[in-house]
């Protein structure tokens, strides 16, 4: 029976004994951009780089998509209790269930207002 150590019985398997080791030569490939400017491909659909964050090839980015019944309620309660006061807007535990961030909250409001005239909502107040 011959002796061999721990690295040669790894060799034999084909294991690598430090995986540490190979990190210089499987560093990840660069990320992709996350630049806002960036328009994409060509041969991508306006839908498609509108849903990716990237500017259309008209230049517009889409309208926000309009809010669920539930979402024009909450939002509802919350712009008649505190206007365009997002921070605390996001405070309100009860008002806003959800815990929305102020980001969130800002969006949601904008598209409330956008859809205002046009959630059934409303119109039947």
């Amino acid at each position: 029976m011959s002796k061999t150590n721990v690295t040669q019985n790894y060799n034999s398997f084909g294991v690598v004994n430090d995986p540490n080791s190979l990190t210089d030569s499987l560093r990840a490939p660069p990320s992709v951009s996350d630049d806002p400017n960036d328009s994409g491909s060509d041969l991508e659909e306006d839908d498609l780089k509108s849903a990716l964050g990237k500017r259309r090839r008209d230049g517009k980015s889409a309208l926000p998509q309009p809010l669920t019944s539930i979402q024009r309620l909450y939002i509802s309660r919350l712009v008649e209790k505190y206007g365009a006061d997002f921070q605390r807007m996001m405070m309100d535990i009860k008002l806003n269930p959800m815990q929305h961030s102020v980001a969130t909250l800002e969006k949601l409001c904008m598209s409330y207002y956008i859809y205002k005239n046009k959630n059934p909502l409303i119109v039947g107040r």
